[in-house]
């Protein structure tokens, strides 16, 4: 297997695995258990921005699990959607646990490793397979000239 293929094969597994089974899994809980959810979250039971947000997860959760046999330039959409999301959330975050004083080395950590590095890590894998691609396409074109 070609390095192309084996980034492409990372890059599936993250956005199926982590973005589309287990968040597959948070977005039914929240939709299935909501007030369970709510309290789990830190939010007002019964808040219909919870039944949104329940939604939003599935259909990201949806569009990753797709990744498994959609592949090329159809990644970059989850990729980019996820990334946004968690970096989003990591600003979230840092702003919550700071405002309440609570912005320790220990709380950075955890904010920071599943919130920020998961996006730079698949962001970087999307760079990465669009430059071999693009390179392949065009060593392609030149041989075939």
């Amino acid at each position: 297997m070609k390095v192309e293929g084996r980034l492409e094969l990372l890059l599936v597994y993250l956005l199926a695995g982590y973005h589309g089974f287990i968040m597959l899994g948070v977005a039914l809980f929240i939709l299935v258990a909501s007030d369970r959810a709510a309290a789990m979250l830190g939010v007002p039971a019964g808040n219909p921005f919870q039944q949104f947000f329940g939604f939003a997860y599935l259909g990201m959760a949806v569009a990753s699990t797709i990744s498994i046999w959609l592949r090329g330039r159809y990644l970059v959409g989850p990729v980019v959607c996820w990334s946004l999301y968690f970096f989003g959330a990591t600003y979230v975050h840092i702003a919550e646990f700071s405002a309440a004083g609570r912005l320790t080395l220990p709380a950075i950590l955890h904010i920071i490793l599943p919130h920020a590095l998961i996006p730079c890590l698949m962001l970087g894998l999307m760079a990465w397979l669009l430059v071999l691609s693009r390179r392949s396409t065009s060593v392609s074109a030149s041989s075939t000239a």
